[in-house]
């Protein structure tokens, strides 16, 4: 769904040779959108940083209150105050991981939004260093959300285990 959304990007985007300087030869991509288009793209820049930690938040609510009733049917003599206060506390984690992944998507998101040209070979570092900012929430899947949890933890310790014995089992078998 992101690469069908996102798919008038590299139609309107072009490559030009900038042959100004003889010492610095440059190419330089530009992007040319009509203002409905601008607008499509912004649109689309805000929906791909706020839905997903909408459906993340969703979700999590939705994990805790389903929770909440089995433990309510499990402790009677608990209120239902203190039920939550439980649930939260087990699955606090499920409620800081999309926050975290949204304060670590904001450079992404204001550069999208700030776009201007450079005007010197020393200004690019500020573009890079929030290009590739954009790249770390991706990269902290993993470490925001399966390892605060238990139960992803096993899985994955599970998981590991099994293909290490599947590699191993196969490449005793070739060297047979």
């Amino acid at each position: 769904m992101t690469s069908i959304s996102t798919v008038y990007d590299p139609i309107h985007r072009r490559l030009v040779d900038d042959d100004s300087s003889d010492e610095e030869k440059r190419i330089w991509c530009i992007v040319s959108y009509s203002s409905e288009l601008h607008n499509f793209n912004q649109f689309i820049h805000m929906f791909h940083f706020f839905i997903p930690f909408l459906m993340n938040i969703t979700s999590s609510l939705i994990i805790i209150i389903l929770s909440m009733k089995a433990s309510r049917k499990i402790h009677k003599d608990l209120s239902i105050y203190q039920i939550l206060r439980e649930e939260i506390e087990q699955h606090r984690h499920l409620l800081v991981s999309p926050f975290i992944l949204v304060i670590l998507s904001l450079p992404r998101m204001i550069i999208s939004f700030v776009g201007g040209c450079m005007q010197s070979n020393r200004s690019p570092w500020i573009y890079l260093i929030g290009y590739l900012t954009s790249f770390v929430p991706p990269m902290l899947t993993f470490v925001v959300f399966v390892l605060p949890s238990n139960l992803y933890k096993e899985e994955f310790r599970k998981t590991m285990t099994y293909y290490r014995q599947a590699i191993r089992k196969r490449m005793c078998n070739t060297q047979r």
